[in-house]
């Protein structure tokens, strides 16, 4: 009899547990829909207030750009920027990739044999377009601030017609 009662002390203890254990799984669940149905209303919101900032957002192009930002690889050169450190050659070649295949009509544009761009002047408008500063760029690159300077005000004469480097970044993020 008390083997038996034992028994069944540890199965009505085990079956507490297992409901104890659905009902807290169920929770988790509501809790998680719940969190996730903030952040989409979270990101609706300021989408729309981003929108009031611009009357013509391209939501689809605005998306993509993010993804392209949260890219593994522009990610990964992100972090040799903040640390100081060159990226290899393969993975430039990778960033490159990433850009023809996230933004073909900004790289189609930079590849137009009139503009004649360099290897590194098409690396700067890149790294320019993904929110790389110019200091981080002449890391990236191994070349000074000022080459990267002069390099961007050559671009921004070479493909906007513009003298200077203060509307360099702005007329990158147009194309």
């Amino acid at each position: 009899m008390r083997a038996l009662q034992e028994i069944n002390e540890r199965y009505s203890d085990t079956l507490l547990k297992y409901y104890d254990a659905i009902a807290e799984r169920d929770k988790l669940k509501s809790g998680i829909e719940k969190q996730k149905n903030s952040m989409e209303e979270e990101i609706m919101y300021l989408k729309n207030k981003l929108s009031s900032f611009s009357d013509e957002t391209d939501w689809a192009k605005w998306d993509s750009e993010q993804s392209l930002l949260c890219h593994e690889v522009v990610m990964r050169i992100h972090k040799h920027a903040s640390r100081g450190k060159m990226p290899s050659a393969s993975e430039l070649n990778s960033l490159i990739e990433v850009v023809k295949q996230s933004l073909p009509g900004f790289y189609e544009f930079l590849s137009n044999p009139k503009y004649a761009v360099s290897d590194n002047e098409m690396l700067v408008c890149i790294l320019t377009r993904l929110h790389f500063i110019p200091s981080e760029i002449a890391t990236l690159l191994n070349l000074t601030k000022q080459r990267i300077s002069n390099m961007r005000s050559g671009l921004n004469k070479k493909l906007f017609k513009t003298k200077g480097t203060k509307s360099f970044t702005a007329n990158i993020y147009r194309l």
